[in-house]
């Protein structure tokens, strides 16, 4: 049986975040000052903090929270 994670990890949280402010990649990217490769890197789980600390300020969460998070991402 396939077990489903009752808790939404740093890349599901990113994702409703962007959706919700209905910015596009290239948007995010620019409204952070990073590039689209490192948007989607991040949403694709990789871990780099200063890029998840800067789209945390622009999808209005909490930075650190953010970071805490990527602990619980899917392998």
């Amino acid at each position: 049986m396939t077990l489903i994670p009752l808790e939404d990890n740093f890349t599901d949280i990113l994702g409703k975040a962007q959706r919700g402010l209905n910015l596009s990649g290239s948007g995010l990217a620019e409204r952070a000052g990073v590039s689209l490769a490192q948007v989607n890197a991040a949403r694709g789980g990789a871990v780099d903090e200063a890029v998840l600390h800067k789209l945390a300020a622009v999808l209005h969460l909490g930075g650190e929270a953010l970071v805490d998070r990527k602990s619980t991402r899917l392998n």
